[in-house]
């Protein structure tokens, strides 16, 4: 049976089939093949990296070759992706179909949206769409597979080994507020000493749950946790959801460890105190 395949093999191809729109080529939002990409090796050698693409040597040794692109190709190169932000769910990985499934779910994408697997839990999200980028940054907190996702916008040079997370948006919980104290300036001052105050949740804006006030926070991984608040002549218990590990000693995020100092930590010894 004759497919488009046998043809473009042919000893002497008038023009070949259509491969369609490459995976690379989608993120890079290109619609069709150009005739660029179609060129040969020679070509591309000849024409275009040697014009753009600068190879050095350290120390002159050519086992150790250093590349820099010109500053033009460069900002053409960064400009496709002006679009794209960095995500990364906050502990554990999660499996790269799992997570573009659920990114799918969640944010709906009114147009094409890419997510390309990075390493190191990292991902990058490229939106052809920018209402949809816009969207998906002011929204959130989000959570996959019960983690909350890490967002950052694209930068260029991103390393994703030597790259960390610095900040994670999540639902702070103040607990057992008295109701006069559910008035939106507030709570977004009690939150302010947790982090960047975003936005207040439905049910504590409208007062219809008392058990506990829910802020969205913009929190720094690389600071400890503040684990309580005074408020009416009581210590409150302050929850963060999704972060589920927090440091007995030093009361930051994302890792557990015994308490063996006997200096007073507030993460340490703050819930006999209630």
């Amino acid at each position: 049976m004759s497919t488009g395949e046998e043809v473009a093999v042919s000893e002497q191809p008038t023009k070949p089939p259509d491969p369609g729109v490459s995976f690379k080529d989608r993120l890079l939002g290109r619609r069709s093949a150009s005739p660029a990409h179609a060129a040969t090796s020679e070509f591309l050698l000849e024409k275009e990296v040697l014009a753009k693409v600068h190879i050095d040597y350290a120390n002159g040794n050519k086992l150790m070759p250093m590349m820099r692109l010109s500053d033009d190709l460069l900002q053409e190169e960064c400009q496709a992706w002006k679009n794209a932000i960095i995500i990364k769910p906050y502990g554990n990985t999660v499996g790269h179909h799992l997570l573009v499934n659920r990114l799918h779910t969640l944010w709906t994408p009114a147009a094409e949206m890419e997510v390309l697997e990075l390493g190191n839990g990292f991902s990058v999200v490229k939106f052809e769409d920018p209402e949809d980028l816009t969207r998906v940054i002011s929204g959130g907190p989000y959570i996959i597979a019960g983690k909350f996702l890490a967002i950052q916008l694209w930068t260029p040079g991103f390393n994703p080994f030597s790259s960390r997370i610095s900040t994670l948006l999540t639902w702070v919980r103040f607990t057992h507020l008295p109701t006069e104290y559910y008035r939106d300036e507030i709570l977004f001052t009690l939150a302010s000493c947790m982090g960047r105050p975003v936005r207040i949740d439905r049910q504590t804006a409208l007062v219809t749950r008392g058990c506990y006030a829910r802020v969205c926070v913009e929190i720094k991984l690389d600071e400890p946790l503040v684990p309580k608040v005074w408020v009416a002549n009581a210590w409150r218990l302050v929850e963060y959801e999704g972060i589920h590990a927090v440091c007995g000693e030093c009361g930051r995020a994302g890792h557990l460890k015994e308490a063996t100092s006997t200096k007073s930590s507030p993460w340490r010894n703050g819930k006999e105190e209630f």
